[in-house]
């Protein structure tokens, strides 16, 4: 449920700011758009990163407080694939508010897809690589019944497409005009 929260809270990341024209100041002065998209994201990872180390930390507190935990022998390593999974996730988000033109455009292509990955999840060849299984394999690592180690294609190909949607971010953000209208009817006149 918070994995979709973060969607709706981050889906306008970008394309608020390209609407607003709040960018034009920065990169005018010399920022890269690279930088833009990078500290955008490592903004939105390490925010994933402070929640889950806290609920993560919280549930095993008071778990090994009231009870005697014997039947999850791995926590830390079943928390690694969720840990992926979100890093995979906000860069979904981060490319369709790049892509978008508005936060519902943005939030749409995150939905589809998510839908894409949940509908050929159960196909077992995709199965090992989808980066859905993340979210769901974790639990039988917890218990002892998986290995980690089932899940590094799977964690593999959600770093990959991690590295090409932060790429592409970049790139699409470089082909997008970021002028104001003041800054248009400026250069109309000179």
């Amino acid at each position: 449920m918070g994995i979709y929260i973060i969607a709706i809270l981050f889906g306008g990341t970008v394309s608020r700011e390209l609407t607003g024209k709040t960018l034009v100041n920065l990169v005018t002065k010399g920022l890269p758009r690279w930088a833009v998209i990078i500290a955008k994201y490592l903004c939105l990872l390490s925010q994933w990163l402070v929640v889950m180390a806290g609920a993560f930390l919280t549930t095993w507190g008071y778990t090994t407080f009231y009870f005697s935990d014997r039947q999850s022998p791995h926590p830390v390593a079943a928390c690694l694939p969720l840990l992926v999974f979100g890093a995979f996730f906000l860069a979904v988000v981060l490319f369709g508010s790049t892509w978008g033109r508005h936060t519902y455009e943005g939030l749409l292509f995150t939905c589809l897809v998510m839908a894409i990955l949940f509908l050929v999840k159960p196909l077992k060849r995709t199965h090992n690589f989808n980066p859905v299984s993340l979210i769901g394999d974790n639990v039988a690592i917890l218990q002892g019944n998986l290995s980690l180690t089932k899940l590094f294609p799977a964690m593999g190909v959600a770093l990959g497409l991690t590295l090409i949607l932060i790429v592409s971010s970049v790139v699409l953000l470089n082909k997008k005009a970021l002028k104001s209208k003041k800054l248009r009817l400026a250069n109309q006149f000179l």
